[in-house]
């Protein structure tokens, strides 16, 4: 009977050490990822599969006990301090970020904000865009959105201008832009960001901005132009 009880625990201990082991593993697997995406090593090829659904990179609203921390600046694009974002006021200068994707072919890769959300909800605009956090820079918050929203690794951004907007919200926003061919089905959309996402013909996007710009966030023509400017230099 002693022998049968010293077995029956030998085996409950090897089954808990498998399972620290596996689960080490599977961590130390997380961390190699996370340190391939800070420092660049992952795959940067845009025009392939490289968008994929990783549940240790997608937000989790629901687990998020702290409100997120902006970051504020001064005119000249220096920190001066944090703020939560229901905080935020129209004296305050934070920071962002935008995405502009473009194909082979010329087309535009735009997402139309949930209606759920508390600026321009249902509205199109940039596919990928952010407010910069507290500890984040610039390029580092491009890489997080660009993964979250719509499920990019590893691509390399090319940066572009940084304006510094004064409409309805007050932020400097710095540009990136990509090119990469792919499928509207081939991006992983963050749950409850967007009602879609589309590829829009330069002319039709244009005409769609002449036609009902209310449609669109506000400033966007004013950003495809800028953008269209760098890239024919």
């Amino acid at each position: 009977m002693e022998r049968i009880f010293f077995a029956i625990i030998s085996l409950v201990f090897v089954a808990v050490e498998l399972k620290r082991r596996t689960v080490t593993l599977r961590f130390q697997k997380y961390q190699n990822s996370v340190q391939s995406l800070l420092h660049g090593d992952a795959a940067n090829d845009c025009s392939s599969n490289s968008a994929v659904n990783w549940p240790m990179f997608q937000k989790n609203n629901s687990s998020m006990s702290k409100e997120e921390q902006s970051i504020i600046v001064d005119e000249n694009d220096e920190i001066i301090g944090h703020k939560n974002r229901s905080e935020i006021v129209s004296g305050d200068i934070y920071r962002a970020t935008g995405l502009w994707i473009e194909n082979s072919a010329g087309e535009v890769l735009l997402a139309q904000r949930a209606l759920s959300k508390k600026n321009e909800p249902g509205k199109w605009g940039p596919a990928v865009s952010g407010t910069v956090e507290k500890g984040e820079t610039y390029d580092s918050n491009i890489v997080k959105e660009a993964r979250e929203e719509i499920g990019l690794v590893g691509c390399e951004f090319q940066k572009v201008e940084k304006i510094r907007i004064s409409e309805k919200r007050n932020y400097f926003a710095q540009w990136f832009f990509v090119k990469m061919d792919r499928k509207i089905e081939e991006f992983v959309l963050e749950d409850g960001a967007f009602e879609q996402i589309k590829w829009f013909k330069s002319k039709e996007l244009k005409s769609a901005l002449e036609a009902a710009p209310e449609n669109f966030v506000p400033g966007l023509k004013t950003k495809m132009k800028l953008l269209q400017d760098f890239l024919n230099k």
